[in-house]
């Protein structure tokens, strides 16, 4: 079997879908790569594209009028996004950028069109897809309301550590701690102060720019006091 359908069987987004649709998909296609911190979409934009992720994770935002990040939620490997604006022929509602380096199989709004009309495969595991990101949308949006910023901050962290490929023991995210701030809904200084209690305590390194977790198990079994 093509090796690249073999990727697409295991993306969440497109499960179930049949080996033949998954080749017209492939054939319509384009694989894309973004650096960490790259926008890959930004909000007001006419939807042009569709995008399923193969590897990596990227962040939902939008920007208030003072310039100030507020995270949505975050698209998972094997998820998609960018078919809101497509279906409902509306402006982007909101930006995505890239968590460390990520891969995209990239589909104009046209040809995605064409695969939701004729496979009703390919349409159901999309709505499935929109469903489940909605579900953890609102999950995220609980999140911000009834946990700390310490609780928000650690959980944000094991997260991120923990998609980041085969099982390591010490990981390294590159992100600076603004970003951890845009990413749990908090400021940077109030972030700061959880981080530089996970640093005495032995659970992270801070560096210029990223962020060193030495063991992962230790960080997913912190308590936050």
């Amino acid at each position: 079997m093509n090796k690249k359908i073999q990727i697409l069987q295991k993306l969440e987004a497109l499960k179930g879908v049949a080996p033949s649709d998954l080749e017209n998909i492939l054939a319509f296609g384009q694989f894309v790569k973004f650096k960490n911190r790259a926008v890959i979409l930004k909000e007001n934009q006419t939807g042009s594209h569709v995008y399923f992720v193969v590897k990596g994770r990227a962040m939902v935002y939008k920007t208030s009028d003072d310039g100030k990040i507020k995270s949505l939620s975050i698209v998972k490997e094997g998820e998609l996004f960018g078919e809101m604006a497509i279906i409902s022929n509306q402006p982007r509602c909101a930006s995505v950028k890239a968590i460390g380096p990520v891969t995209l199989l990239k589909l104009n709004a046209a040809n995605f069109k064409k695969l939701l009309d004729g496979n009703a495969s390919v349409a159901m595991s999309v709505l499935a897809s929109l469903c489940h990101r909605l579900q953890d949308t609102n999950k995220h949006i609980e999140v911000l309301f009834y946990e700390s910023v310490a609780e928000r901050t650690v959980k944000a962290l094991v997260m991120l550590a923990s998609a980041r490929g085969p099982y390591k023991k010490k990981r390294r995210l590159p992100m600076t701690q603004q970003e951890l701030a845009e990413l749990v809904g908090s400021a940077r200084e109030v972030v700061n102060r959880t981080l530089q209690v996970l640093k005495k305590d032995g659970v992270l390194v801070l560096k210029k720019g990223a962020i060193e977790i030495p063991d992962l198990n230790k960080l997913r079994e912190y308590k936050v006091i």
